[in-house]
This record gives C-alpha cells, sequence and structure tokens, in this order.
C-alpha cells in the first residue's frame, strides 16, 4: 500500500513542475515529480528496492498514460496506462512497438479515481517489467500523455502528447 502514501504525498504538492522534487517518501526514498507542460501530466514517483511506484494526474475525464521508452525514438518500451471508465477504475501494463500496442503486462498495485476534473493513476511495478532494470540513477526518455474525453483505454485518437527525460 505504497502507492496510497504516495498518492498522499504527491497530491499535497505535486502540481507544481519540482515542487515535490527529492521530497521525503517512505523507508528513505525520494520522492520526484516532472510536469510535461504540453500534455498537463504530473508523474511522481519513488523506486522502492526493485519497484518503480508512480502516480499520474492529468486534467480531464479521460485517459493518462506514462510510456517509458528503450531508446530515445520512442519506438519500443512499457506503457501504463489508466483511467475511470464508467465509474471504474481500469489501469493497465502495456508493451509499446512502433505505434502498436502489445497485450497487458502485470502491475504489482493500480488505482484510479476522478479527483474533481482531474484523473489521478497510481501504480506499482517491478523496474523489470518497465524494461528499467540497470536505469535508476540513469537519465530515462518517458511519453507523458492523456485523453480529453472519456474514451476508454483502447481509443487512442485525440491524444495530447509530450515527451521528457527522467532520471529514475
Amino acid at each position: 500500500m505504497l502507492g496510497v502514501a504516495l498518492l498522499s504525498l504527491a497530491l499535497s504538492g505535486a502540481d507544481c513542475p519540482g515542487q515535490a522534487e527529492n521530497a521525503p517518501a517512505q523507508a528513505g526514498q525520494d520522492l520526484k515529480s516532472v510536469t510535461c507542460p504540453a500534455t498537463g501530466v504530473t508523474l511522481v514517483w519513488a523506486v522502492d528496492r526493485d519497484d518503480l511506484i508512480g502516480m499520474l494526474k492529468a486534467p480531464g475525464a479521460g485517459w493518462v498514460a506514462v510510456g517509458f521508452c528503450s531508446d530515445r525514438t520512442a519506438s519500443a518500451g512499457k506503457l501504463v496506462i489508466g483511467s475511470v471508465v464508467n465509474g471504474r477504475p481500469v489501469v493497465r501494463l502495456k508493451s509499446l512497438t512502433g505505434v502498436v500496442l502489445n497485450p497487458d503486462g502485470q502491475l504489482l498495485e493500480a488505482h484510479a479515481t476522478r479527483e474533481g476534473e482531474a484523473t489521478v493513476i497510481i501504480f506499482r511495478a517491478r523496474l523489470n517489467d518497465l524494461g528499467l532494470v540497470g536505469k535508476v540513477g540513469k537519465p530515462v526518455p518517458i511519453i507523458l500523455a492523456r485523453s480529453a474525453a472519456q474514451d476508454g483505454i483502447t481509443q487512442y485518437k485525440c491524444a495530447t502528447v509530450g515527451a521528457k527525460i527522467i532520471t529514475l
């Protein structure tokens, strides 16, 4: 349930880029954040041993996603995508190859909720399942994306997409 604790910490001030940067999390972890101005999506994360714990927050009722790219071309990697559809949380881990999303992977923990006019996703996944083994402390290209409308997580039209480089 560290994801829930991370969410509480993140929502106390993660809307501003860098505001939560290196804020204390639990068990001595560093809580980091980044906001993509192009999308309005905020990612707050911490590394907990072999896991990545993350929170995504985006304006609107649509889906929100973070993609961890295996190279700078963003042509392959892993995507955590989620939304609240008909009042039910839906969060998935997908493999990205080119523009094709492959079958779901496994998340250890996943929650989705609506907070006012925003969609909030929290997740916990193994670094290995995200393709991030050996990347802690190194630059990692990411994609932050969202849709404006509540169209589930199978409709990828009308997406707003931005890219950043973070250090895990």
